[in-house]
């Protein structure tokens, strides 16, 4: 079931493919994964003081920063409350 969750992942987040020009529903599923952001900050800081830089790079870094907290802290709450249930209800 991995494969399933992970490769996806890979597409949505701008990894081989370019996300600007998605359908509007593959856009929202991208925006909800995490390592789009990363992939951005990281290319943030590759392209870095270079004339590619405004091409390649979504979001200021700062911004992917803050998303990549906002979205851990989100996951990890809804990751803990439904491992407290699963193991509650044993």
């Amino acid at each position: 079931m991995g494969y399933f969750t992970v490769i996806p992942r890979f597409f949505l987040a701008d990894v081989f493919l370019p996300v600007r020009n998605l359908p509007w529903y593959l856009d929202i599923l991208s925006k909800l994964v995490p390592m789009r952001y990363t992939v951005d900050l990281v290319r943030s800081i590759f392209y870095m003081g270079r004339s590619e830089y405004a091409q390649v790079v979504l979001l200021n870094p700062f911004i992917n920063l803050l998303v990549i907290g906002i979205l851990f802290v989100l996951f990890l709450s809804i990751e803990t409350t439904v491992f407290v249930r699963s193991e509650r209800n044993r």
